[in-house]
């Protein structure tokens, strides 16, 4: 019976994992999933590190966010005391995840310009908020690591540099990788309306690329299109006579149909 009790608490975690990860705002980035913490983790902290040479430029191509963050952390220590945004993100744990890192300056850019996929609530505060990307103009030599790059998520236009001991907002973030194929979300779960007054079918929260079919009643397909990105989709069908018709989807070697009247 014990071992009945420990695998159900098992599943139970699993469900409760898997369910925290679902909730959490989030954008698809290729074949991975950038998860945004959902609330300001700071809205008044230090970059950190004045005129400490980080030299983590070199690693921005084909690092992770964890590592440059933790090379922030290796570099600047403890700030003389003074709470800064790498460290926050590096030790924060939350939704049961320790993983958390300052997000790259142009995973910022990328929030902003999603953001119609994002909950409105999101970002309220419209400031610019630190990016992982240490400026070190000069090197050692000349004793310029004085700057780090920012970003404003609600407005694109203000992008940037500034001191390392301003105090700013910081938001973290965590990412899967190579997740998209594994985790898309089944096309059976693809809520499919009909809008009669404009002869519409709309396919809410897509998340991938699908190809979608139109058949009539004697099996012939009338309309193929391919609905790519990300968001609402919605495909006309104001060219079909009346009749009986069935909406094929598919992606992923996944298949979704759905009947539809045209009056």
């Amino acid at each position: 019976m014990k071992k009945y009790i420990i695998i159900f608490t098992l599943l139970i975690s699993s469900i409760s994992s898997f369910s925290q990860i679902e909730e959490l705002p989030h954008l698809i980035i290729g074949n991975d999933i950038l998860y945004i913490h959902p609330t300001d983790n700071s809205e008044a902290i230090e970059f950190g590190g004045m005129n400490i040479y980080i030299g983590a430029f070199e690693y921005m191509q084909d690092s992770t966010g964890e590592f440059i963050t933790k090379l922030l952390v290796d570099s600047i220590g403890d700030n003389n005391g003074v709470p800064y945004a790498a460290k926050l993100c590096d030790t924060l744990t939350a939704f049961g995840f320790d993983d958390w890192y300052l997000p790259f300056w142009g995973e910022l850019v990328f929030i902003n310009n999603r953001l119609n996929l994002l909950p409105e609530s999101l970002f309220i505060i419209n400031s610019l908020y630190w990016s992982n990307y240490a400026i070190d103009d000069g090197g050692f030599e000349y004793n310029q690591s004085i700057y780090a790059k920012t970003a404003n998520v609600l407005n694109f236009w203000e992008i940037l540099s500034v001191r390392r001991d301003e105090l700013l907002p910081c938001r973290c973030v965590r990412k899967e990788y190579d997740v998209v194929g594994v985790r898309n979300q089944n096309i059976e779960n693809f809520n499919i309306t009909q809008n009669y007054l404009n002869k519409e079918l709309i396919i809410n929260s897509v998340n991938q690329d699908i190809t979608s079919e139109i058949i009539d009643i004697n099996g012939k397909i009338v309309h193929t299109t391919m609905l790519e990105g990300l968001g609402e989709k919605s495909i006309s069908y104001n060219f079909l006579n009346k009749g009986v018709y069935i909406l094929k989807l598919t992606a992923n070697n996944q298949v979704k149909t759905h009947k539809f009247v045209v009056e």
